[in-house]
């Protein structure tokens, strides 16, 4: 089980691993605190975040990294990489939905019982990497590993022991 992000700004320092004779670079990046929508409006965008801070104590939209347990559902974005957060992290999650963008918010809808009716929850980490769905993820940095198949093995083998 994995958590997969694409999208990688600047990283703030570099880790070098090497497994078995390969050689593989582990990016450390800092999570955005400032991040404005992409493909939502603002109204959406700010209301979901008051809503995840009212119920989680933190802004999943703005200050949050957007993972899924699926790297090929990220790779339409851009090239996996394998997220490993950094000390403490927090994360939410929607049962019944695998991206907010999907769902459809239109001017007469209540877009807090919609949020509500999604069943946003911040427990159980392995059914949500294991649904594939988008993971908001809080945590102050984290590692980036670019998705490879040994990385993908060791992660396996030491998946939720």
């Amino acid at each position: 089980m994995s958590l997969f992000y694409v999208g990688l700004k600047t990283p703030t320092g570099e880790v070098n691993i090497t497994v078995g004779g390969d050689s593989i670079t582990a990016y450390r990046m800092p999570v955005r605190t400032d991040r404005r929508p992409l493909h939502s409006n603002d109204i959406t965008h700010l209301t979901v975040d008051d809503y995840i801070l009212d119920k989680f104590g933190w802004r999943g939209r703005s200050a949050g990294l957007f993972v899924a347990g699926d790297g090929h559902g990220v790779a339409f974005y851009g090239d996996p990489y394998i997220i490993l957060p950094r000390g403490d992290f927090k994360f939410v999650w929607s049962p019944t939905t695998n991206d907010l963008l999907a769902v459809e918010f239109h001017r007469d809808t209540d877009i807090e019982q919609t949020l509500e009716d999604l069943q946003y929850t911040d427990e159980d980490l392995p059914t949500a990497i294991k649904s594939g769905h988008e993971i908001m993820l809080s945590c102050r940095d984290y590692y980036a590993i670019p998705n490879s198949r040994v990385i993908r093995e060791i992660i396996t083998d030491l998946a939720w022991r």
